[in-house]
This record gives structure tokens, sequence and C-alpha cells, in this order.
């Protein structure tokens, strides 16, 4: 009598952990309504701190779905890896990824399609796994080159300056409409 009553208790408080992730996910995740809301409104209204709780967090990601969509995905089929919790999105979805400037003080928001990777426990998800180290590894790539071929004439070719140029240009589309200037003159 006594193990079945501490098995309920240990059944009950698994639970109420796994209720509190999904909801957790929800509210730094999830954009049912896509309100033209900023990332500092977002962030602010739904009280997103880091894991200590204390800091503003450096980055978040929205995705502009509902839950069920996101939820979807949680399938068998959309499993990365055999023995691992992770799934992949056959879709790719619209996102708001959320920076913290290097002020702190505000977030610069970038809006984008990508194919999203979640991690599902007993078939919902409870955490966002950031797809964007190799996109932001490949914008500030972009960056140097865009920096490199239109103020410091680093690339002697023409074709190369050229090339480079329009590379860093394609990835400012991806930036917020203020930051989409061309800042190449091309020789």
């Amino acid at each position: 009598m006594k193990l079945s009553i501490f098995l309920l208790v240990v059944l009950s408080v698994t639970v109420l952990c796994e209720d509190q992730r999904v909801t957790k996910f929800k509210t730094q995740h999830i954009i049912e309504t896509n309100t033209g809301d900023s990332c500092d409104k977002l962030i602010k209204d739904r009280k997103i701190k880091d894991f200590n709780g204390k800091d503003k967090k450096k980055r978040n990601t929205f995705i502009f779905s509902t839950f069920k969509k996101v939820k979807d995905i949680c399938k068998e089929e959309q499993r990365v890896y055999k023995n691992d919790n992770l799934y992949r999105s056959s879709e790719e979805m619209e996102l708001l990824h959320c920076k913290l400037q290097y002020d702190k003080k505000k977030y610069e928001g970038v809006k984008i399609k990508k194919h999203i990777e979640i991690a599902c426990d007993n078939n919902m998800p409870v955490h966002f796994q950031q797809w964007l180290l190799q996109v932001t590894l490949t914008l500030v790539l972009l960056r140097i080159l865009l920096l490199m071929c239109c103020f410091c004439n680093w690339i002697p070719s023409k074709f190369a300056s050229l090339l480079a140029c329009l590379l860093a240009t394609s990835a400012l589309c991806h930036l917020p409409i203020e930051r989409k200037k061309t800042m190449c003159t091309l020789p």
C-alpha cells in the first residue's frame, strides 16, 4: 500500500514537471498570432529570463505557428537520431530570432524561415534546439566579406569583389528593414 502511494506521488510530480516544461516551451517559443510586436515587448510581456532567472536571456527564438503544428513535429518519422529526443520539422517554419545587443538594453529581431529542431518528451515539445550557431556563423562570415570587399578593397579581383558584395547583401535580406541598405559600391 505504501509503495503504491509513493509511486503515485512520484508519477504526479513527474507529470507536473513535464507540464511545466511544455508550458515554458510555449511561453518562450510559440507565437500563434503575429501581432507584429518587437522582441523587446515579447520578451518583457512573457517574462523570459536567462536560465538563472535573473538576467536577460541573450537570445530567444519565437516560432510563428500553432502549438499543435509544433507538437506534430514530435513524431517518430521526424526523429533526427535513433536514440535521441531531437525532432526536425519537415517544413520550414517562420521564426523571429531575438538577440540581446551589446549594450544589454534592447533586442534586435531577425525574421527568417528555417527548419527547426526541438526536443520532445512523451510526444510534447520541451526545448527549442538552437540552429542559430550555423546561421550566425554564416552571417558573421558574410558580414566580414562585406566589410573587406566594400570598405577595404581587400579582394583584388573585381569578380570576387562583386561576388562577395552580392553574398553579403543577400545576407542582409534576413535583417530588419532599417538595416537593408546597400552598402557596396561596385568597381
